[in-house]
């Protein structure tokens, strides 16, 4: 039984229910051929390919990859943008499934395949018929979630949020149960920053370290008392940080010789980017102590990520409240899910009122963890996320 007139739910999952195979083909065909970041030119040629199948649909192609298109219902309406990443891991597809990936070193362990068949999805139902749609709608297929740089900003710069009122987006999420939407307000994802040190020591018998200046023990020295400073000094409730050491190498070969040159890598991942630079002056006082008392050289390389995603609150509790209205998705809203992850959707929302949602895809504790070559999600979540946003836009209001 359609609960609102304005929306016509049972017509919808109809129309979805029969693009559904066509679906699952372009995701598994994705899925197949994954292309890592501004890599993703045969990708790009697929979406394409869908898009012009459907016709009448405006494509453009704003970077050597990606993809925009315009639905355009009706002049003078208000524009919302909802965006997908269309980018692949370099890591190997682990799972054994007839659509594992082809290409060893790449696979989708991201979901980014299932976040593009979703808005190939949106269009595809929204060009059935003539909606009574009170928004004009823009697809954008973003390329390179997953560098550093990404491609977020170059899209930006392109145009791609002229006239846009609201931006949404998406993310499968095997933290949270099947069934269960992620529909949190203020931050949602951590900026994360990458931290490089390089230590210049002075090489010596391994018997005669009073010789020598070893860039290991300064470099187990900065781990020590920056984790204790992360742990101690920056956490915060409402603003969590999370500083973990990734990589320790040094020059030597041989057991018995203190090395000349170390690298420590990490990732420092904050949620309020207001006090980037008091985490950024404490590392360079521990590392100018440090020197003093190694006689190390240590030299920082700081690569800022992309800056966190930050749900806009009137946007989550217009959805909450349309979701009530619809009843469109048989879904729980969870409205306190936030994650320590980087994603370059941080971009957009600090041009424009922004919203990620994410989908629940754990069927249990068998469910492989995100960027890891087991993941994958039950396809069925394509269906839920397209009726979704569906229900969004067709409730959509200034």
């Amino acid at each position: 039984m359609n609960r609102n007139p304005q929306f016509p739910q049972q017509k919808l999952k109809k129309i979805i229910d029969h693009v559904f195979p066509d679906l699952v083909s372009l995701r598994r065909s994705l899925h197949q051929e994954p292309e890592a970041g501004f890599q993703e030119y045969k990708t790009t040629e697929k979406i394409i390919h869908f898009l012009q199948s459907l016709g009448g649909l405006e494509i453009s192609r704003p970077l050597p990859t990606g993809v925009v298109t315009n639905l355009q219902f009706r002049d003078h309406l208000p524009w919302i943008a909802i965006r997908a990443d269309i980018d692949a891991l370099e890591l190997d597809d682990l799972k054994q499934v007839s659509y594992r990936s082809q290409r060893p070193g790449i696979c989708h362990a991201c979901g980014h395949d299932v976040h593009t068949t979703v808005l190939c999805g949106i269009a595809a139902v929204l060009l059935k018929e003539k909606w009574p749609i009170p928004v004009n709608v823009r697809l954008i297929f973003q390329p390179a979630e997953e560098p550093v740089p990404s491609g977020a900003p170059l899209m930006i710069e392109k145009g791609v949020l002229q006239n846009i009122q609201t931006i949404w987006s998406l993310h499968v999420e095997p933290m949270l149960p099947l069934g269960t939407v992620g529909l949190t307000a203020g931050w949602v994802n951590a900026q994360s920053n990458k931290l490089e040190w390089e230590l210049i020591g002075k090489s010596a018998h391994s018997a005669r370290p009073q010789l020598g200046s070893n860039p290991i023990l300064a470099g187990q020295k900065i781990i020590h008392l920056l984790q204790e400073a992360s742990e101690r000094q920056w956490i915060s409730p409402e603003f969590p940080v999370v500083l973990t050491f990734t990589q320790f190498q040094t020059e030597n070969v041989a057991y018995n010789v203190i090395p000349a040159w170390a690298k420590l890598g990490a990732t420092l991942r904050i949620t309020e980017p207001e006090n980037w630079e008091t985490y950024l002056e404490e590392v360079r006082r521990i590392n100018a102590l440090i020197e003093i008392e190694t006689g190390v050289k240590i030299h920082l390389q700081v690569h800022q990520g992309s800056p966190p995603v930050y749900n806009d609150h009137k946007i989550i509790q217009r959805f909450l409240q349309n979701l009530t209205v619809t009843k469109a998705v048989d879904v729980l809203p969870e409205d306190d899910y936030r994650s320590m992850g980087g994603d370059d959707f941080g971009w957009y929302s600090q041009h424009t009122p922004a919203a990620m949602v994410r989908f629940g895809t754990s069927q249990g504790n068998v469910t492989p963890a995100l960027h890891t070559g087991m993941f994958d999600v039950p396809e069925t979540i394509i269906q839920t996320a397209i009726l979704f946003f569906l229900g969004q836009i067709f409730l959509w209001s200034d």
